[in-house]
């Protein structure tokens, strides 16, 4: 019994020690992007941007839609995106490094957006990004 105890006191002080660890490494890299932020903005939004400079609209919807609550199917009613399109989305926004899973569960998994998303204002910039390339009421889409 007593064994078992400082077992476990020993793992909890180690748990401790790595939790530490990596709210310091977490630290550091938010001082790091804060310092860089314009060029690691601009790297990130060059992701979501097409052969012409304009934003990939269904990516930027699936992007922007991730909250970290809604599994795939929620999302898609959502976006009003099929869900064979939708995973398409999700795919190249995780081969990009852009979003991660935050649970999984027996709906499937739940996406969010990493950390650095509200510390840079990907999000907003994205937003308005989409905005600025809506055709004005009364323009021509040709």
């Amino acid at each position: 019994m007593a064994e078992e105890a400082a077992w476990r006191r020993a793992i909890q002080r180690r748990l401790e020690q790595l939790t530490w660890h990596v709210d310091s490494i977490d630290e550091s890299v938010v001082l790091l992007a804060r310092a860089q932020r314009d060029a690691i903005t601009q790297d990130i939004l060059q992701l979501f941007k097409g052969r012409y400079g304009r934003v990939k609209v269904p990516m930027a919807r699936v992007y922007l839609a991730l909250d970290g609550r809604r599994n795939q199917r929620e999302i898609a009613r959502s976006t009003r995106i099929a869900e064979s399109n939708l995973s398409v989305e999700i795919s190249g926004l995780k081969t990009k490094g852009l979003i991660e899973i935050v649970d999984a569960g027996p709906s499937g998994n739940i996406y969010g957006k990493k950390k650095w998303d509200a510390l840079l204002g990907i999000s907003d910039t994205l937003k308005r990004l989409l905005e600025q390339q809506q055709p004005k009421s009364g323009e021509d889409d040709a």
